[in-house]
């Protein structure tokens, strides 16, 4: 719950990638491990709450990428994101969308959202990634604990005692 993970064998090695919401804070992380030297390219199209992303303004603030929309009918909101090697990094702004590529570290950490700059590029860091994704599983696993349901079905138990209550608080309460 809180988390997903995608772990893949490349050759000789294995490359995992986690992907979760930080606790209180608009942004989206995602954490490479094992993928040092390999090169990748990330690429996003915001919308930005308006009909047509062709009134999209993208542009660059040290290692932040953002992206704005002024005809967007949510105010002010503004869309950043960065990763943990901004030396690597090439940014090619095509309209309405963002492409960043570069090498990948032992550990590189990308992070996106409406939070503040300083937020994001705190999360970049790999300890506060880490920190953070930590921090959301304690979270959810205090959440879930709260609740148990015994019907003799392991399966069923599984189901309704993590999935379901998670499904049901992150989709509808949360």
């Amino acid at each position: 719950p809180g988390l997903c993970v995608w772990e893949k064998q490349i050759g000789k090695r294995r490359i995992k990638s986690s992907l979760f919401v930080p606790i209180g804070t608009d942004a989206r992380v995602i954490i490479l491990e094992g993928a040092k030297g390999m090169e990748f390219r990330w690429a996003m199209q915001p919308v930005l709450g308006a009909r047509e992303a062709s009134s999209l303004l993208c542009r660059t603030e040290g290692r932040l990428f953002i992206a704005e929309n002024p005809e967007s009918y949510l105010e002010n909101i503004c869309f950043r994101a960065a990763v943990s090697l901004p030396s690597a990094i090439k940014c090619d702004f095509a309209p309405a969308a963002m492409e960043i590529s570069g090498i990948a570290d032992s550990v590189s950490v990308f992070v996106c959202g409406c939070c503040s700059s300083e937020e994001l590029l705190s999360l970049c860091e790999p300890d506060n990634a880490f920190a953070a994704l930590a921090a959301s599983t304690q979270r959810w696993d205090a959440i879930l604990s709260g609740f148990q349901v015994r019907s003799g079905n392991g399966a069923f138990d599984r189901y309704m005692n993590r999935w379901a209550l998670y499904q049901t608080i992150a989709c509808r309460l949360e």
